[in-house]
């Protein structure tokens, strides 16, 4: 397996393979969730827009974050395995 070409053609797309391992997840997704639902029945037609403008702007945010957080992670291991080759050429001389 070539997990560069993977990760350029798109067989590998991390952002929807990500789900948080912790055991508290779930059930707080699902108790956002159903606040969510409280909210959008309670909620005039108007208000009901603006939820789903604020929604959107959350999600937008949350996907920068996601973004963010990977792109430093992959940096991070990028060094790391620098500074280990470079560590390991030092203990040969």
């Amino acid at each position: 397996m070539n997990l560069l070409k993977d990760l350029y053609s798109g067989k590998i797309y991390p952002f929807e393979n990500i789900v948080p391992t912790d055991k508290e997840y779930r059930p707080t997704s699902e108790k956002a969730g159903e606040l969510r639902d409280y909210f959008q029945e309670k909620s005039s037609p108007e208000d009901k827009g603006k939820f789903r403008q604020w929604e959107q702007y959350t999600h937008e945010v949350h996907c920068m974050e996601c973004f963010a957080n990977f792109s430093y992670g992959f940096r991070l291991g990028a060094v790391l395995l620098l500074d280990l080759l470079n560590g390991v050429e030092r203990m040969e001389d």
